[in-house]
């Protein structure tokens, strides 16, 4: 099974046989959140733009509120400003960002559809969350949801500089 959005960001589910695997096991699932388990593109986005709102006012009209978009928050460090004075107006966007999108979290973010019922469905297997949002809102979203019960681990900042590296693993035994 494997979850595929639209350029409409209508994401659709699409069932495979996994009869047919070749005599691998399926022995754990690992999610993504954004993009496949929830669209939230309007809580982030209505967040970003709270953030370059606060910027404009404090005399930064470049709309630099924007730096870490897309990036993931824990990433200032690699792939942020380089200069002291950059850095620390960005790690003051990016908590602002993230106080305003802790509070407005849930005000659009949805499942996609099917999701809730898929998930019921694979119970019986063991599911994770890997994402680069923090942990604490992943897990505040997905409770929220009432989906959150069907996943044993959150894997967020931890991984985040290695996530993209990640690729899947074959059991050939």
């Amino acid at each position: 099974m494997y979850a595929k959005g639209s350029a409409e960001g209508d994401a659709r589910i699409t069932f495979l046989d996994m009869t047919k695997t070749n005599g691998w096991k399926v022995r754990a699932l690992v999610f993504d959140l954004d993009g496949t388990l929830i669209d939230s593109k309007l809580d982030l986005a209505n967040s970003v733009e709270r953030d370059f709102a606060r910027n404009e006012a404090e005399g930064a009209a470049d709309g630099s509120g924007g730096e870490l978009c897309g990036l993931g928050g824990a990433s200032a460090d690699s792939k942020g400003p380089r200069r002291k004075s950059e850095r620390r107006r960005v790690e003051a966007g990016l908590a602002f960002f993230l106080v305003h999108y802790e509070e407005h979290k849930l005000d659009e973010t949805r499942l996609y559809p099917g999701v809730a019922e898929t998930l019921a469905e694979l119970k019986s297997l063991p599911m994770s969350v890997l994402t680069n949002k923090p942990v604490k809102i992943s897990m505040k979203i997905l409770e929220g949801l009432g989906v959150s019960q069907y996943f044993a681990a959150f894997t967020a900042e931890t991984v985040l500089k290695r996530r993209s590296r990640i690729r899947p693993v074959r059991n050939r035994s």
